[in-house]
């Protein structure tokens, strides 16, 4: 038979154990919603910055593409912010130039087509 201080460590042991856990979720908890809200933030910041910099023409191409590719889309935004900061294109962008931005970003990539014989 297990005497009663035995029992009362194996308890101790458990209820620090069972803090640990609890603290340790609750941290990765709060680290889920900074992170949650810092790309919050970011993608805010994008789209504000994308509205000085497109025109509507290019604002609804950028959303279409965006309906398709998200993760191309996300990609395009950050990169005319990077190209606005950096001076490298004049605003506001039109649509004849997103398309050739996009053009030349899609430039690595390989096409595939589907001949029938």
């Amino acid at each position: 038979m297990v005497d009663e201080s035995e029992l009362m460590k194996l308890r101790e042991k458990r209820m620090k154990e069972l803090q640990s856990q609890y603290s340790e979720q609750a941290n990765a908890q709060v680290q889920a919603e900074l992170d949650a809200e810092t790309k919050a933030r970011e993608a805010e910041l994008i789209s504000n910055a994308l509205r000085t910099i497109l025109t509507p023409d290019a604002k609804e191409r950028v959303a279409r593409l965006e309906m398709g590719h998200p993760e191309l889309a996300e990609s395009i935004k950050v990169h005319l912010v990077n190209l606005h900061t950096s001076g490298r294109i004049q605003i506001p962008v039109d649509d004849n130039s997103l398309k050739s931005i996009l053009q030349q970003l899609q430039q690595g990539k390989r096409e595939t087509t589907i001949r029938r014989i």
